[in-house]
Parts: structure tokens; sequence; C-alpha cells
């Protein structure tokens, strides 16, 4: 219950803005996912042959072998050489019920963000760097995002680029995550997290424009505009919120009341080791050692944030 207790609005916040960039990225960016599923050759005579079955939803592998015997004997062996060799999903008949899709992935997405902050939370020590959080929690979120879609394609021949682009929508979620985690606590963004954000947008882009080409220059322009303006426009909103204020770190002796300046100065030689470690000790600690009320203690942890940042 740590976890939810304290980190429970950077989760939802996390969850809310991954959901939004899946959303872009599935929707404005419209052939980035279109190369998952293709259509099969001759639908209508495949479905018509498949329609008396009333093969019921399910997985199912095709031909499956009952036992280990089975697989060795010439008969499963000779079907396999016939084909076809299928692993098949069978859906409820009908459209498809976005709400429960969209539930379920937002509730997926939580607790991916709850796990990212799990580990950091055990693993970081109060006030760490913007650096050494990235690590930990673009790391974990991104395996969350993305470590168990491989197995697909190992073992069951799922589309290796199919992979790849959940791959690459894994590494846009998981940077916009640690960047909105920075503009919520108002420290620098991690270049890393920039550079690996611009990198998947790059590769949306490009697959935009691969896929148009094909019908000429003018074909590569329609089809990119999508995917530029809605990547500029998710990149400029994870900007502007990692800004950090003009003057937050080189005017940070000078911030808080008037009077605070060998407050301040008390606090810097106090807590120098802690400020060396990247370290920021509580508000009641900082009440405690330096004999101040609560307002002014605020003050000093907000100073001491600024110096280690710094």
């Amino acid at each position: 219950m740590t976890v939810l207790h304290t980190l429970w609005l950077p989760i939802l916040l996390s969850s809310v803005f991954v959901f939004v960039a899946s959303s872009i990225l599935h929707m404005a960016l419209p052939w980035w996912h279109k190369g998952d599923y293709v259509k099969l050759p001759q639908e209508d005579k495949v479905l018509d042959s498949l329609r008396p079955l009333a093969t019921p939803p399910g997985d199912y592998m095709a031909p499956q072998a009952a036992n280990f015997a089975e697989m060795k004997s010439p008969e499963f062996a000779e079907k396999l050489r016939k084909g076809p060799v299928m692993v098949l999903t069978v859906l409820p008949n009908g459209m498809f019920d976005m709400r429960r899709s969209f539930s379920l992935w937002f509730l997926y997405l939580v607790v991916v963000s709850f796990l990212s902050g799990y580990v950091a939370l055990h693993a970081l020590p109060f006030g760490a760097r913007g650096t050494v959080v990235f690590r930990i929690v673009g790391v974990t979120s991104f395996l969350g995002y993305t470590a168990a879609l491989w197995q697909m394609s190992i073992w069951y021949r799922r589309s290796m680029g199919t992979t790849i682009r959940a791959t690459v929508d894994g590494l846009i979620y998981a940077s916009s995550m640690v960047m909105l985690d920075s503009a919520r606590r108002k420290v620098p963004v991690p270049p890393q997290a920039r550079w690996l954000l611009g990198l998947g947008i790059a590769a949306t882009l490009a697959a935009n424009v691969a896929h148009g080409l094909g019908h000429g220059p003018s074909g590569a322009v329609v089809a990119a505009w999508p995917a530029l303006v809605g990547s500029y426009e998710l990149l400029m909103v994870i900007i502007r919120s990692g800004q950090v204020p003009a003057g937050t770190v080189a005017g940070s002796k000078r911030s808080g009341a008037p009077g605070d300046g060998p407050l301040h100065e008390q606090a810097a030689e106090v807590f120098a080791g802690e400020v060396a470690a990247g370290r920021v000790l509580s508000v009641r600690t900082i009440r405690a050692r330096l004999h101040v009320r609560q307002p002014r203690a605020q003050r000093v942890r907000a100073y001491l944030t600024a110096l280690v940042n710094a």
C-alpha cells in the first residue's frame, strides 16, 4: 500500500498520458500498424468454408498433435508438408467491443506504472537525480510494455515487423512516462528520454513515408503529414510540460521568502552530505534538524532539491 499511498498521482497521470500516446500512434499515424494484420487471400471463400463448422472462440493451432508420439508420426509430418500450418485466434461474431478493450488497456497501463513505481520506490533514494530515475523507471516500464511481445515471434512465428513496431511503441511510452515524471517533479528531463522519444517518433514517420512512396512523392507527403502532425503535437506537449522555468537552479539561492538566505546557507552546510549523495530529506527531518516550522522547512526542501538537481 506504500506505493499507492505515495505514488498514486504519478501512476494515474502516466497511465493517462500513455493511453493518449497510444491513441495517437494507432489513429493519427494510419500506416504505422497497418501491416500488423493483412487481408486473407480469397477471404470470402475461406470464411464461407469455415462458417458451417461453427468453431467456438479460442486459440487454435493446426495441424495439432494430440501427443508427442503423434507428432513424430509420418501422418502428422505429411499434414505439415501439405499445409496450411496455422496459429489461429477465433473471436466472437459481431462488432468489436471497444469499451472492453479500452478498459482493459488502461488497466494494463496502470499495472505497468504501478510496478515501475514500486521498483523505483525501493531501488532509489529520495531525491535521486533525473538520470538515475530514468534508468530505473524507463527500463522497467519499457520491459513491461515490450518484453513479452517477442516470445510470440520466437515461438509462434508472429510477424517480426509487427513485434518491432510494437517495441518502438513501448520505447515511446516509456520515454513519455519519464518525461512526464520529470515535468511533475519540475526537474530537467534526462537527455536520454528526449533522444529515445525522438528516435521512436522518427521510426513511425519513416514507416509512413516508406508506405506512401509506393504512390510517388505526393503519396509520401499524404502519408507523412498525419504522422508528422500527430508526432509534433505529442512531442510539443511533452517538451512544454517538461520545461523547468529559467533560473530555477541558478536562482535557487534567491528563492523563498525574504530572510531565507541565511537559512538556506545553514541548510546547505547541515545537509552537505545528503546533497552530495543526491538525496533530499523529508520536511519532517528538516524541521527537526533546523528547528523551523513547516512553511520554512518546505522552502528549504525546495532549495535543497534544486541543489541536488543542479
